[in-house]
């Protein structure tokens, strides 16, 4: 975690929240500061957790809740205990059946949700927080929905969903973001432009502090920074 990071108080108590229940699904678009905010949040609370984000090589639903398993094994002191080749809904099973055993809750966390196999990892992970014991949840961020039918856990109260709209900075966070940057030439005025050009997404926000740090005039960066800007589009 970096160390200037915004604490975000509000959204740590929708996520606690959600953890109340059994699933947290965070969907947003690149640069909005999903991975950040749930890091913190588990630091914050001192909640144990296991983690898989999905990177190259483990897209496939079988390979992603097998490293899930092993996650849950490291947490719990305990080793994997997925058998080879097993399904992915099978492995999910598993996985419940094991913290349920262990009488220890966990938050499970899947990073990058998008990147893995849409269908059967939708279904896997649906199947994994509907057998969760109470006590324990499980928490999606990606940049798009994952594809399961939600509306049983939704209707009972037990899903929370963060999206862009309550993951942009608010002018506060704003403030404090470019507080924290220490520049020395920006005015309130041209925080308050800047927070409102950049919509709140923080990626943004962090493109224009570097951009800023070079000693040009604010207010003139202003006038040509939005979307078109070449890093801003990359």
């Amino acid at each position: 975690l970096r160390p200037d990071r915004v604490r975000r108080e509000r959204l740590f108590r929708l996520l606690e929240r959600g953890a109340s229940g059994r699933l947290v699904v965070l969907v947003a678009t690149a640069g909005f500061g999903k991975t950040t905010l749930v890091a913190d949040w588990l630091s914050e609370t001192k909640r144990a957790s296991a983690w898989v984000s999905v990177e190259p090589g483990i897209e496939g639903a079988g390979e992603l809740f097998a490293c899930l398993d092993a996650s849950v094994g490291h947490a719990l002191g305990s080793g994997g205990s997925a058998p080879a080749a097993a399904l992915p809904e099978a492995l999910a099973l598993s996985i419940a059946s094991r913290l349920e055993d262990s009488g220890r809750p966990l938050a499970l966390v899947i990073d990058d949700f998008h990147r893995a196999d849409k269908a059967a990892a939708g279904r896997a992970a649906a199947r994994l927080a509907e057998h969760l014991p109470p006590g324990s949840c499980l928490i999606l961020a990606g940049r798009s929905d994952p594809s399961f039918p939600a509306a049983r856990l939704r209707a009972r109260g037990e899903l929370e969903e963060i999206g862009a709209e309550e993951l942009r900075f608010t002018a506060a966070e704003t403030r404090e973001f470019l507080s924290r940057a220490e520049l020395p030439l920006l005015s309130d005025e041209d925080a308050s432009i800047l927070g409102s050009r950049t919509e709140g997404w923080v990626a943004a926000l962090q493109l224009a502090v570097l951009a800023l740090r070079d000693g040009r005039d604010p207010r003139a960066f202003l006038e040509a920074f939005g979307g078109t800007s070449r890093p801003v589009y990359d």
